[in-house]
């Protein structure tokens, strides 16, 4: 007997669970990601960033598919956490003021590894923080923010 579970009922069932953490917890814990499932065996030889041209490069892998790729990020603590692009696409969090598709998701990565926060370890097949998110975020953030779409606008 399997136990699988789509990607959005995964999701759903993550939501609740999370609704039951204090939010002054949550940034202590952190532990949703690896609880929220393993990494992703089949996951690409590439990092986040290049998952956009990786699917284009790839017949009939989708966009989908690729935002549901479990990859671990090692934090500049040295914490491995295991995320997804779909769980930070509107849908799976509290509607946003921004409107954010997977590409955008993809490209918040591409500007934390220009900014030199995180980098791609290939041996390892994991993104690794290299520096805190307090050194980067702000700015990084910012720069993201900067090209999405107010809901507003849509």
């Amino acid at each position: 007997m399997t136990h699988e579970m789509s990607e959005t009922a995964r999701l759903a069932r993550l939501r609740a669970v999370e609704e039951h953490i204090p939010e002054e917890a949550r940034d202590r814990i952190k532990p949703l990601g690896t609880l929220a499932g393993p990494v992703s065996p089949d996951r690409p030889p590439v990092p986040v960033w290049e998952y956009m041209n990786y699917a284009a490069e790839h017949p009939g892998i989708t966009e989908d598919h690729m935002a549901g790729i479990r990859f671990p990020l090692r934090l500049h603590d040295g914490t491995l956490m295991v995320t997804s692009i779909s769980e930070m696409v509107p849908g799976n969090r509290p509607t946003p003021t921004f409107g954010i598709t997977v590409a955008d998701v993809v490209h918040l990565y591409q500007l934390m590894h220009d900014s030199g926060a995180v980098l791609w370890n290939a041996s390892k097949l994991e993104h690794e923080e290299v520096k805190p998110a307090s050194e980067y975020r702000t700015e990084v953030y910012a720069a993201w923010r900067a090209g999405l779409r107010h809901t507003d606008q849509e």
